[in-house]
């Protein structure tokens, strides 16, 4: 399912926090941070509480990990979103990060896959070791030169935090769940996770995508589907989803399971 903001979808009405079950003062929630232009919306499905708490981590994603490649691609909406510097790790004993201007920082994309099929799947408990691949994506060019810093002991570096990561994977695994099946029908797994109270959750709900779907002839920037995964009694709603697919096949697919079905 291509999810940019030119296919915009907005789902019916919530009425309570999809994160915490509150039903006060409730706003619009993006199923995709609207920093990555996405264009799935839920209205009146998120609390002033909760959303306080995933700003959080989003802003790590999106205003320090993704910012330079979202600039590039002309992602950022508002100019408060661009710091004047950003942090540039210089080398491989971590004497930095020193900060250098955003338009100075190279155009570098790095993606955390997963190593491992999430630990529901694959019969593990809960843990708090998470096993990443890390795959970088840029212009030939730009590639060459960090290969080149590599070989002098330099590396050019990303402000990369892979639990702020792993939690906005899950609000938008969570997010498109009840969008598309609602409250009804399943059971969320999700919200322990997104909220910060069980870290645990994080390798044994989220992994890699065992079998990815195919990337179209002109793919999106982003992807997501959904699909039930049986467990011997127990029915589970996985939600895979890809971003930067425009990239190509080595960006990584993830496999988020969002909770189990009720029916």
């Amino acid at each position: 399912m291509d999810v940019s903001a030119a296919k915009a979808r907005v789902f019916p009405p919530v009425g309570r926090c999809i994160y915490c079950g509150g039903a006060g003062a409730l706003t619009k929630e993006h199923i995709f941070p609207a920093g990555l232009g996405g264009g799935l919306l839920l209205p009146r499905a998120s609390c002033t509480s909760c959303q306080r708490e995933i700003q959080i981590f989003e802003d790590i994603c999106m205003r320090k990990t993704l910012l330079p490649h979202r600039r590039a691609r002309g992602l950022v909406r508002h100019p408060h979103d661009l710091p004047a510097t950003v942090p540039l790790v210089l080398d491989l004993d971590l004497q930095g990060p020193t900060r250098v201007a955003l338009d100075a920082h190279p155009n570098v994309l790095v993606l955390p896959g997963m190593r491992d099929l999430p630990g529901i799947l694959a019969g593990r408990s809960p843990e708090t070791v998470v096993q990443f691949d890390y795959k970088i994506f840029g212009h030939t060019d730009i590639l060459d030169q960090t290969k080149r810093r590599l070989l002098d002991q330099q590396v050019v570096g990303i402000d990369l935090d892979g639990y702020a990561w792993l939690r906005m994977l899950a609000k938008i695994a969570h997010g498109y769940a009840v969008a598309e099946l609602g409250f009804n029908r399943f059971s969320p797994a999700l919200p322990d996770l997104i909220l910060g109270r069980n870290p645990a959750l994080c390798s044994y709900l989220i992994g890699n995508c065992p079998v990815p779907s195919p990337i179209p002839d002109s793919p999106p920037l982003l992807i997501i589907g959904m699909l039930c995964v049986t467990m011997g009694e127990q029915r589970l709603v996985a939600v895979n989803l890809r971003l930067f697919a425009d990239l190509g096949v080595e960006t990584p697919v993830y496999t988020v399971i969002a909770g189990s079905f009720t029916d």
